[in-house]
């Protein structure tokens, strides 16, 4: 193709940085902060002053990680036709995030991007290794957004396809739906085990997730359970020594 896209990103606090799916962007951010990207379609071998905004998308802080966590990973936004960013009301914002976020699966057709937004520090490649349990859960949330996303787009091509094949039957013949990146076709079959793959996997982080919250849970009382039966302990000790130290005493 003789087009690839590129997204500019910004805090609104400093000026626009460019981003790619190679080349991530570092951005300053706080609690109260808003981050923008605006994506670009680019004509190869074109100067960049030909290249057309296609559409943009802005995240408040506060409410990402009210919504998935302390970040997001490959997930998909609904993306706003391009217009001067206003960040001035709040309310409006955090409304056209949440559509952005919730509203893209509704329409498979509709212009979307595919973001990754997490602290510097983060190690993707460490998240499937960490025996670290608090980190673990930390992780659980972005991770657990993009796979019910995905899972719902699956559905939803799914479904897409099976009408499809209802308004053009022809006596049984097997139809194919191209998938949404072009790379090839993809089968009903298909369509339908990694469906039903990712409902499986869905299904062994939450019981996962809760098996380890029990295990946190049983450990901390069986904890309490042994700090009460030393404070048991110790007391009975003492009173037992009370009890010599101030009864009668006999002398022969």
């Amino acid at each position: 193709p003789s087009e690839s896209y590129y997204g500019m990103a910004t805090s609104h606090s400093a000026e626009e940085i460019p981003v790619t799916s190679e080349r991530p962007a570092r951005l300053m951010a706080h609690m109260d902060s808003v981050l923008s990207v605006r994506i670009f379609l680019h004509n190869r071998g074109q100067p960049t002053n030909n290249d057309r905004p296609i559409g943009q998308v802005s995240i408040p802080i506060r409410e990402l990680i009210d919504t998935c966590g302390p970040g997001i990973y490959q997930t998909w936004f609904l993306l706003e036709p391009p217009a001067p960013y206003d960040t001035r009301s709040h309310d409006k914002l955090v409304e056209r995030f949440r559509q952005a976020l919730h509203v893209v699966t509704e329409d498979i057709h509709a212009s979307r991007i595919c973001l990754s937004l997490l602290e510097a520090s983060a190690q993707l490649s460490e998240w499937g290794k960490t025996e670290n349990e608090k980190e673990r859960i930390t992780y659980y949330g972005p991770l657990l957004q993009s796979h019910v996303q995905h899972l719902q787009f699956v559905r939803g091509y799914f479904d897409h396809h099976e009408r499809g094949e209802h308004r053009n039957c022809d006596g049984g013949a097997r139809k194919r739906v191209s998938s949404s990146a072009g790379k090839g076709v993809v089968e009903a079959d298909d369509l339908r085990s990694e469906l039903e793959r990712l409902q499986q996997r869905q299904l062994e982080e939450e019981v996962a997730h809760l098996q380890g919250e029990l295990d946190q849970v049983t450990n901390e009382a069986n904890r309490r359970i042994e700090r009460g039966n030393e404070s048991i302990v110790k007391l009975k000790a003492e009173l037992k020594q009370l009890r010599d130290e101030d009864g009668p005493r006999f002398e022969a």
